[in-house]
């Protein structure tokens, strides 16, 4: 079925100090495969076919699941890629074909926290330390100076940075080398003055990115040199409103900053753009007994594609759309259900960017999938 969207009262949003104007997502549903307005303010999706989708599930685009049964749980997953998946059992990493479950091997004697998203390095912590590992080739690298307590992550896709530390000291350790950079926060924001609390950093481009609440600012990007300096503030709220608040972000080929969270107290999925200071809306959340639920998103390698997944009273939503600086188009309706976690969680990308997994529990069923689709 392919049907047109019509526009949803107030879809034409004015929003934060820079009145950047765009056009939302409605997200009370639409269509399977629905077609939508597509124009210079982006795509629209509307609530007049809200009444079939509550009457049957929406079925899945493409792919047969690959029933993980007692072979693999969801928790011990990390990486769908290319025909192949990661995952964790008591005794080590395992890799094996989808096609072929049963026929694991074991590439790591010890589980990763966390392969990078190319699925080539894997991280974790024995007695104490931390190391990285390749894969491929076997070397093994420790994290000099990671204390035991310290938390680290994958920086990037290949896995050639992690970031990390303990509270209020920050590293970025480039494994192969050694060579490692530190950042002492409580130094860089004097906080013998203000208190502090931040999120997960992120390295991109040469700089370090810490969300948070620093100095006399509530809610707020900053970043600086992990080579030293200052920290400058990068993205802030409108008036500080203690509401607004920074989720999961990311950044795009064209340097804007996608990120879900609240802005000027709506909550949603948006884009701000460093050169002009502007922030666009994307999709707007949804309202349920009062309470504001935001967006979840799972970005694509190339940075061009996204799903987004929202919820209403009764269901989970996930879409697909492409995604060129502020603007979405081409959206298309994913799958409607109770889902057990957000896309965030649940998706995998394919190097190509043009298609991906979904980890997914089949409607009144038990047994975990994963399903392949094509963008």
């Amino acid at each position: 079925m392919t049907m047109e969207c019509g526009k949803r009262g107030g879809a034409w949003r004015k929003l934060g100090r820079a009145g950047t104007v765009a056009l939302a997502f409605a997200l009370s549903g639409c269509a399977a495969q629905a077609v939508g307005h597509t124009g210079e303010s982006g795509f629209v999706l509307s609530s007049d076919v809200k009444s079939e989708l509550q009457a049957k599930k929406l079925p899945l685009i493409q792919g047969d699941p690959v029933e993980l049964r007692d072979q693999v749980r969801f928790e011990e997953v990390l990486n769908v890629r290319e025909g192949s998946m990661l995952f964790n059992r008591a005794d080590g990493l395992y890799k094996a074909e989808l096609e072929r479950l049963d026929e694991p091997r074991k590439v790591s004697e010890t589980r990763a926290s966390e392969v990078s998203e190319d699925g080539r390095r894997s991280l974790y912590e024995r007695d104490g330390r931390h190391y990285v590992s390749d894969l491929e080739s076997g070397e093994t690298w420790v994290l000099d100076g990671a204390e035991a307590n310290s938390r680290w992550s994958f920086a990037d896709p290949e896995g050639e940075y992690v970031i990390g530390g303990v509270p209020g000291i920050i590293g970025l350790i480039r494994p192969e080398s050694g060579e490692a950079k530190w950042a002492d926060l409580k130094k860089i924001f004097d906080t013998s003055k203000y208190g502090y609390s931040y999120g997960n950093p992120r390295y991109y481009g040469g700089y370090i990115y810490v969300d948070g609440s620093f100095a006399d600012k509530d809610n707020a990007i900053y970043r600086f040199s992990p080579d030293g300096g200052e920290a400058e503030l990068y993205l802030d709220f409108p008036g500080g409103k203690a509401r607004d608040s920074i989720g999961e972000y990311r950044f795009l080929p064209g340097g804007e900053l996608l990120f879900a969270g609240t802005y000027d107290r709506e909550s949603g999925l948006f884009v701000y753009d460093p050169q002009t200071r502007e922030v666009s809306s994307l999709v707007l959340g949804t309202t349920i007994d009062g309470l504001g639920v935001g967006v979840s998103y799972s970005l694509s390698p190339d940075g061009k594609k996204l799903l987004f997944h929202t919820r209403d009273e009764n269901n989970d939503h996930v879409y697909q759309a492409e995604l060129d600086g502020t603007q979405l188009a081409n959206g298309r309706y994913i799958l409607r259900d109770s889902l057990y976690a957000s896309v965030s969680r649940l998706a995998y990308w394919n190097a190509d960017s043009a298609s991906y997994y979904l980890k997914y529990t089949p409607p009144g069923g038990t047994v975990e999938s994963i399903i392949a689709y094509r963008f």
